[in-house]
Parts: structure tokens; C-alpha cells; sequence
């Protein structure tokens, strides 16, 4: 594999193994390395880290990964930037940042970000900048490159308080008995869980994205959900999804097909083998049943 793109002071390759050969523009570098598609294993600062689809990995110049192994489809593509360049960067954006040491330590010991569909956005976003900038000149395209700089760390500086609040609440939920689950917060928690899934139509149907803007994990979710109404939240949103897809085949004209990509199903047939194992029939003997 080949470069494919740089400022000055960044460099955007397809392969990671330009981390690692000092004739590269890519080595040396501080990086971010994220994977596309496969899996791999590696060895990083004394751990073993494994990457999957849309993971990222955030890096100083002086650690490298030692391959372990990787899948046959893996894709990657590494974000690698100017040390001194980061150093501005980081100063620009943490001199006025409370508590800045721990965050900062708090990423090197988490450097494996999972990007959600915003972040994905916003890496694609960074990359189209790469393309866009890479081949001009002068004061702005430096501008660019350091602003862009600026947004991946503040992305991160989010991230951890995200993940730090996270934390908080799951020692909470741990230490928490269950007869006192009928607080203020949790009954705030439930109906904004509630919320969510009117808003999504049901159109998300993991626990764990619902537990993730909350910003607590599946299990206190389901926890609460016990305890307030006595279903677990995959009951919640299935009896949601069923709501809304009964609805569309008794009160349109829209194919299945329609319905299953409105419900965010990979495929007819999977939207018809998940409706039929919930209704007991076909979303077509059920549109025939009730027209």
C-alpha cells in the first residue's frame, strides 16, 4: 500500500506498517490509527489490544504497535502528525483545561477509542480536509491543519469526561441496593430511556446504544427498567418495533421491503424472520389479517 495524502505536518496512510520504517513520513509521528474493516491483535505499551471495525487507536511517537496478527480483510488508516506540532496543539487547547494531567493520562491508559456514527462523521470529515488541503499552499492551509489538530483533541477531552462519567455512575449502580432505584436520577434516567426509543421509532434496537446516551452500561439499564415497570429494555424496544411496523402495514401502502429498510433491518428477510418470531407470522399474513 501507498501514502495517500499530507499537510506539512500531517500524513494520512493506508498502511500501518509506515509507523514503524523510518524512510516514512508516517514514522516517528504521533498517530491515530483506526480500523476499517477485519480485526487485528497487537502488542502496545506492554498490552495486547484487539481492533475491530471503527475502533481507534490514539498514540505518542514513541509507542508502536508489535503485530500480533490480522485478519485477512483488515483496512486501516493512520492520521499521523508532527510531534511539535502536537505539543502546540495540545498546549492551544489544555492551558485553560481544569484538570488537564488526568485526562491526558486517562487517554494514554484507554488509548482504544470505539467511534460512534458522529465520530465516524467527523474522522471522514478530517480525512476529505487532508484530501482538499494537501495539495495548497500558504497561511490558511496551515490554519486548517491546526485546527483540525485542535478538534481531534477536544473530541477526546470530550470523550473522557463522557467515559469518566460513565464510570461514576456504574461504581454508583454497583454499590447501589435495590430498593433504592426509585430516586429522582433514575426516574429521570427512565424516561429519558423512554424518550429515546419514541424518538427512534425503535429504529435502534440494542440495549447498549440506549445504555450509551445515557451515558450508563446495559446492565443499570436493565436494572431500572426492572424496577420501574418490571421488563427489561430489549422487551421495551421490541414491543416499540412492533408498535411501529404494525402500524405501517395496517395504515400504509408501503411495500415490506419498505418497512424493513424504515426500520433499519439489513434485509426483507431479516425484518420478516425477526417479525415472525415476535407475532408468530409473516408481515404479509399479518397486512392480510388486518386490512
Amino acid at each position: 500500500m501507498k501514502e495517500i495524502k499530507s499537510f506539512k505536518d500531517i500524513v494520512v496512510t493506508n498502511n500501518w506498517k509506515d509507523l514503524l520504517i523510518p524512510e516514512s513520513k508516517a514514522f516517528g509521528r504521533s498517530y491515530m490509527w483506526q480500523c476499517l474493516r477485519g480485526s487485528i491483535v497487537f502488542e502496545y505499551a506492554g498490552f495486547t489490544y484487539t481492533m475491530t471495525r471503527n475502533d481507534m487507536l490514539f498514540s505518542p511517537a514513541n509507542r508502536v504497535p508489535a503485530l500480533i496478527k490480522q485478519s485477512k480483510d483488515f483496512r486501516c488508516i493512520v492520521f499521523a502528525l508532527d510531534g511539535k506540532k502536537v505539543e502546540d496543539i495540545l498546549y492551544s487547547c489544555l492551558r485553560d483545561e481544569p484538570d488537564w494531567i488526568s485526562k491526558l493520562h486517562y487517554i494514554l491508559r484507554h488509548p482504544i477509542l470505539h467511534l460512534d456514527e458522529r465520530q465516524m462523521n467527523l474522522v471522514d470529515s478530517y480525512h476529505r480536509l487532508v484530501h482538499l488541503y494537501s495539495d495548497e499552499n500558504g497561511h490558511y492551509r496551515k490554519k486548517v491543519a491546526f485546527l483540525q489538530g485542535q478538534s481531534i483533541v477536544y473530541e477526546l477531552l470530550s470523550w473522557v469526561d463522557a467515559e469518566q462519567k460513565k464510570q461514576a455512575l456504574r461504581q454508583e449502580a454497583a454499590s447501589l441496593p435495590s430498593e433504592q432505584l426509585s430516586t429522582s436520577r433514575i426516574n429521570n434516567l427512565y424516561v429519558s430511556f423512554l424518550q429515546l426509543l419514541e424518538h427512534t421509532h425503535g429504529k435502534q434496537r440494542q440495549v447498549s446504544w440506549y445504555a450509551s446516551q445515557l451515558h450508563i452500561s446495559p446492565a443499570y439499564l436493565n436494572r431500572i427498567c426492572h424496577a420501574m415497570i418490571g421488563k427489561s429494555p430489549q422487551t421495551m424496544i421490541q414491543n416499540v418495533i412492533l408498535r411501529e411496523s404494525c402500524s405501517l402495514l395496517q395504515h400504509s401502502d408501503v411495500t415490506v421491503k419498505q418497512i424493513a429498510y424504515c426500520m433499519n433491518f439489513s434485509t426483507e428477510a431479516a425484518f420478516c424472520k425477526y417479525f415472525r418470531k415476535q407475532k408468530g407470522m409473516t408481515p404479509s399474513q399479518f397486512r392480510a389479517n388486518n386490512a
